[in-house]
């Protein structure tokens, strides 16, 4: 039996950020053109698969979300949800101080775990549920964070569909030229876990 080849590349996305964020209905937005205010979120990881073309390549996209954040605990724990992740989304809701505040918080600990890796792997920044006026977090804050961290900002909207398609087509297109210009991290991160351990409470 021949092999038919059904992709040219494999990109590994995982969404970080706090729960309530928005994080499976902006991956059903995208992928279903769907919205579900009540979607029910399994325990563990989870992951979903979505085919793209970009410039003439078939992508096949694992969307990845570790399990909801906050509910229990306070940092996500550094196992096989990033490992070998192409490119990193940090979701925060528009309407949630604390959901930013955490993004900021996930960011500094990695950069004391690998600041080379967070410096070098694509990464965007989303204010999700831009259709609310009740925003709590300033365009100004999130550039600034961006600038920091070298992340692109985008306000997305999971209910409306305002940008979704953009945030991961973008991430994309961004793993994609990286590998053309034979990028250090196109083969997913390389994550040292002993440079320093993370104290976890469920």
């Amino acid at each position: 039996m021949s092999s038919i080849k059904q992709y040219d590349y494999l990109f590994k996305f995982t969404l970080l950020g706090r729960y309530g964020t928005g994080k499976t209905s902006l991956i059903d937005r995208y992928r279903e053109d769907i919205f579900n205010q009540e979607t029910p979120r399994l325990n563990g990881i989870d992951y979903k698969i979505e085919i793209i073309d970009i410039n003439d390549k078939i992508i096949k996209l694992q969307l990845w979300e570790p399990e909801p954040c906050c509910r229990r605990y306070e940092f996500i724990p550094f196992s096989y949800e990033i490992r070998g992740a192409h490119g990193l989304l940090f979701i925060y809701d528009l309407t949630d101080k604390e959901s930013f505040t955490f993004i900021q918080n996930i960011i500094n600990k990695y950069k004391r775990i690998d600041k080379t890796m967070l410096n070098q792997v694509c990464k965007i920044l989303v204010g999700n549920k831009c259709d609310k006026s009740s925003k709590c977090v300033s365009e100004e804050d999130a550039r600034n964070l961006c600038k920091e961290n070298n992340m692109v900002y985008f306000e997305a909207s999971a209910k409306t569909g305002i940008n979704v398609n953009k945030v991961f087509e973008l991430m994309a297109r961004q793993v994609l030229d990286n590998i053309n210009k034979d990028h250090i991290y196109t083969k997913g991160l390389s994550i040292n876990l002993n440079k320093q351990k993370e104290k976890h409470h469920c």
